[in-house]
């Protein structure tokens, strides 16, 4: 006799399939039972249910796209480039701030962003665009790499075909007026596509959502556990198999919580177990999550906790924050775009972060150049460049303490014939050296 026949559907009737479980009772559970990767569509859905990762992925954005950048061509920074008026007015109603941040919160969400480069492919373009990954489909070629990328939204579709210029892979549409650009840090098991990093903590999440449902359904039933069903007759091995799957199927998971199961036909003793506040509070097992969730990113747990937070480690959390979390991925993002920018002008372009502009990052960095340059690491002009200033006359040079000449070089050109120059001027002194085959020989002039 199975548990089935203990049921009493339709009154009078035993034998009766388990009702079915609906489909969105457990919405994201196939992730922690499945190896294979977060799809784009799910890990943006993820992205709008899971506020932690939400949160956590905003808070870089906002960043990243705040950060003042430096245009720099063959290392020397540029006023007004073109790629910085494209940047600032991209088109479609948005600003430089607006297209990078969907941008990064795609990359971050689904491991891959992608930007349409819209005009002449020889020139630089007259609008940008960015897409939602979910969108976008790769299409493989004989080499796995994307022979095609599908643009599929809801009212369009445009295909782009993949052209192999001087050894660099480039996708342009067929009117030859639209470049997709593919932006990723890693690709995961499709080439060309990132790996969400949301991948390696895909079953935190997934825990995270079934005990915050779980805790919904034992507030909604009162918070009361189902108790315990003691058969007195005694049971074959075929009927206690199917009792425990008929439990499963109606007592357990988050869906199931606080349920009760009613049963009719056999002698059945139910015991109910009773309940504090404590066994609801999953507080410490949310929080264990949310600092997984926190940790993949980069993200200092002092400042997204209050609770961690002290004036010296919030401080210093902000500073690992940008260098951590921010910082690379404003890279990621930027020097994507100045690579394109790079192949259509021939330029050596690139895009750097104003230290200057960022509190948090200012101080450290004016620090570090003023350090640098005292210690005769380097010059002047060099130190102002790391935190975006413009050279100076004169700045070129590495001067010493006495009397801050400038300090030159040997030069040998070759042994037997060896010449060494040096030439300083200091309150009307002058000094002469003159080198030999035997060595360098100096020459003293009293001062006059």
């Amino acid at each position: 006799m199975a548990m089935r026949d203990f049921i009493p559907f339709g009154w009078g009737t035993k034998a009766a399939v388990a009702a079915p479980i609906a489909s969105g009772s457990t919405p994201y559970h196939f992730l922690a039972q499945t190896g294979r990767e977060i799809l784009p569509h799910e890990a943006w859905n993820l992205y709008k249910s899971v506020s932690t990762f939400a949160i956590v992925v905003d808070m870089i954005a906002d960043q990243v796209s705040s950060m003042n950048t430096i245009t720099e061509i063959n290392g020397r920074p540029v006023d007004n480039h073109k790629l910085d008026e494209i940047l600032n007015r991209p088109g479609f109603n948005r600003t430089r701030r607006h297209l990078v941040k969907e941008l990064t919160v795609q990359h971050l969400v689904t491991g891959t962003g992608y930007v349409n480069l819209i005009g002449n492919l020889r020139h630089m373009p007259v609008a940008v665009d960015t897409y939602l990954t979910k969108h976008i489909t790769h299409v493989e070629g004989a080499d796995g790499w994307a022979q095609t990328l599908q643009l599929n939204e809801p009212r369009r579709s445009i295909n782009f075909e993949r052209q192999d210029i001087r050894g660099n892979m480039r996708w342009f549409s067929k009117d030859g007026l639209n470049e997709m650009l593919c932006i990723y840090d890693m690709s995961g098991e499709t080439k060309g596509r990132g790996l969400s990093r949301l991948q390696a903590v895909r079953a935190d999440v997934d825990l995270k959502l079934s005990s915050l449902q779980h805790n919904v359904n034992l507030m909604n039933r009162g918070a009361s556990l189902s108790g315990v069903l003691a058969y007195k007759e005694k049971l074959t091995p075929e009927t206690a198999e199917a009792i425990k799957q008929d439990i499963r199927t109606s007592l357990a998971g988050a869906h199931n919580a606080g349920g009760i199961m009613v049963t009719g036909g056999g002698d059945v003793d139910f015991k109910a177990v009773t309940q504090t506040n404590k066994d609801m509070d999953w507080g410490t097992l949310v929080a264990e999550v949310n600092k997984c969730i926190v940790s993949r990113y980069n993200v200092p747990t002092t400042i997204f906790n209050s609770e961690s937070q002290t004036f010296n480690n919030y401080e210093e959390g902000w500073i690992q924050f940008y260098h951590q979390a921010v910082l690379p991925q404003f890279k990621i993002i930027y020097g994507a775009l100045a690579r394109a920018a790079s192949e259509r002008t021939g330029e050596n372009i690139e895009i750097k972060h104003d230290a200057l502009s960022v509190d948090t990052l200012a101080g450290r960095a004016v620090e570090r150049a003023v350090k640098l340059v005292d210690a005769q690491l380097i010059t002047p002009n060099e130190g102002r460049q790391t935190i975006g200033y413009e050279p100076y006359l004169g700045g070129d040079q590495v001067l010493g303490p006495p009397g801050m000449a400038p300090l030159y070089e040997d030069y040998m050109t070759d042994l037997t014939d060896v010449q060494f120059t040096e030439t300083s001027r200091r309150a009307g002194a002058i000094g002469e050296a003159h080198a030999s085959k035997s060595g360098f020989r100096a020459l003293a002039y009293e001062e006059t």
